[in-house]
């Protein structure tokens, strides 16, 4: 449709300029059409624009026309006007007039606003007088998700809508003919002074002063009789856009080529010269882009279930985020933020939920689009809490479903028999990435970045995981009971430090592994200090190393 729109558009300019050519063959009238071009340098954005003017009807001081134009800059903005005005010269030698335009923009952002313009005019040899008003129609308003913003303060996380909004507005200006060439001259240098608002609601206002410079040769001995050169100098300045300045070169072409040579050339006075003097208006609609309403709370994801947002000042324990953790329900998403310290205890997770500190988070927009919203970062700290089923402590025990990612955690304990920052327990379909995971570890026997007991389908991948321990023993996973099926880890970082025995990378006992895989692991270990501890298990398939060390 908006396609078609500007085909519409382009189509009658051509047949504005057959009109023209028509009428040029067989009008003996004073007004004749033309085109004017006009090219604008200005310090924010550059113009061009293509102005027919065609007279439609008219006697010897009456004269009833149609305005049409096209106008693009180098921001990828375009516009189109319609116009249709009327002028006349009253007794007083001052011409009166008024016209209206319906215009039609597609703005930088790709969105297509509309609107009428009107205004009224009075013009004598050397004074200007005039008045426009705009008045948005149709679809004032379109969402652009690319100026959003999300805002996680207090509990909340509160995501403002980004739109651009077509403003409505009016200008006014006053023009005066400095005296330094005479009346009946072709040459003429006119000043304008005046001002623009633009406002809408919770909109800033667009309003300043504008002020502008013309000379403007007649006859330019070079070119076509009715010919007109105009150069110009702009400059406007309010608060939104700043100050802008332009300097422009306008040519007219008449489009009378034939009724030059066929029909004697009338003499037009200086006021009648004066009906076809272009009108001036602001060069396209008025739109601004940004956050405008009042920011709304996101309660849910993209797929519609619960988002909670757990801020590092509203917990003081590993209970209480436990007790966050389990109030959240199945299936939610739970965004930390900042750093939560002196966790001590076990957080359980419940089916389907997503525990997020650094990432990218999917919500529903209040306008119902599904966007990817950036979250601020989390991190914790502390001892965790044991669980009997790993011998460890443990900062969360997994539950179907569930991931955790972009979390930064670091566990320290130095009593019990080992330490792991996640347990992963008889449940299916767990994903931990995209984290910075540290175990400090002393003088625990055995300490663990991950236990597995008996799960399926797990996968360890894109994390940062630092070991240090002064126990006996140190490993990156442990794998633990009867069965466990499809792990896959792969490009993790692993760096162990401390006086604990380094060759139990891999820790398997009593238990049969099927579908093991991984690759591009690293590790600040040479393949020769790592190993795998295997008691009465069997292991199919095989992690890599980049320094050669493979598990299998």
């Amino acid at each position: 449709m908006t396609q078609m729109k500007w085909t519409v558009f382009t189509s009658s300019l051509l047949l504005s300029g057959m009109l023209s050519s028509t009428y040029a063959q067989t009008s003996k009238e004073k007004w004749e059409p033309f085109l004017d071009v006009e090219g604008k340098l200005g310090s924010h954005r550059h113009l061009g624009e293509g102005n027919f003017f065609i007279p439609l009807v008219q006697d010897k001081d009456t004269l009833l026309y149609t305005d049409i134009r096209y106008r693009l800059d180098n921001k990828s903005s375009r516009e189109g006007n319609f116009g249709l005005g009327l002028r006349h010269i009253l007794p007083s030698s001052w011409i009166v007039g008024g016209y209206t335009y319906y215009d039609r923009r597609k703005t930088p952002y790709d969105n297509y606003f509309s609107q009428i313009t009107a205004g009224l005019e009075a013009l004598s040899v050397d004074w200007d007088f005039r008045a426009n008003v705009y008045i948005p129609i149709g679809t004032t308003s379109h969402l652009e998700d690319s100026l959003s913003s999300v805002d996680f303060s207090g509990t909340s996380i509160m995501y403002s809508q980004g739109e651009e909004r077509s403003m409505k507005g009016y200008d006014a200006e006053i023009g005066y003919r400095l005296p330094i060439f005479d009346a009946q001259e072709e040459q003429q240098i006119r000043l304008f002074a005046g001002g623009y608002r633009f406002y809408e609601d919770d909109v800033q206002s667009v309003q300043g002063p504008r002020g502008r410079v013309e000379l403007t040769f007649d006859e330019v001995p070079f070119l076509w009789k009715g010919s007109r050169l105009t150069f110009g100098a702009e400059v406007q300045r309010d608060d939104v856009r700043g100050r802008q300045s332009f300097a422009s070169l306008r040519l007219r072409i008449p489009l009378n080529w034939d009724k030059e040579y066929s029909l004697p050339k009338k003499e037009l006075s200086p006021i009648e010269k004066r009906m076809t003097t272009p009108i001036i208006r602001d060069v396209d609609i008025v739109s601004q882009a940004g956050t405008f309403g009042a920011p709304v709370e996101v309660t849910t994801t993209a797929d519609g279930n619960k988002l909670v947002y757990i801020k590092h000042d509203e917990i003081s324990s590993g209970a209480e985020l436990n007790t966050l953790i389990q109030n959240a329900g199945e299936n939610a998403t739970i965004v930390l933020n900042g750093t939560l310290t002196g966790i001590n205890s076990l957080s359980t997770m419940k089916d389907g939920q997503t525990i997020i500190g650094k990432g990218n988070i999917d919500i529903t927009t209040p306008a119902g689009n599904k966007v990817s919203v950036p979250s601020p970062g989390g991190s914790i700290s502390g001892q965790g809490g044991y669980i009997p089923t790993s011998g460890s402590n443990t900062f969360f025990l997994m539950g179907n479903n569930t991931t955790l990612t972009g979390i930064t955690a670091h566990i320290t304990n130095s009593s019990g028999t080992g330490t792991a920052i996640a347990h992963i327990h008889n449940v299916n379909n767990v994903t931990i990435k995209n984290s910075n995971l540290t175990v400090i570890s002393s003088p625990i026997e055995v300490s663990y970045v991950f236990t597995v007991n008996d799960s399926d389908n797990i996968y360890i991948g894109n994390n940062t995981l630092k070991m240090h321990s002064d126990g006996p023993y140190a490993s990156l996973i442990g794998f633990i009971g009867t069965q466990i099926n499809n792990v896959t880890i792969e490009n993790n970082d692993y760096t162990i430090s401390g006086t604990t025995d380094k060759s139990r990378t891999f820790y398997f006992y009593n238990v049969s592994v099927n579908n093991l895989n991984g690759s591009n692991n690293t590790t600040n270990q040479s393949a020769g200090s790592m190993g795998t501890y295997n008691n009465a298990s069997t292991i199919n398939g095989s992690v890599s190393f980049t320094n050669g060390f493979t598990v299998q």
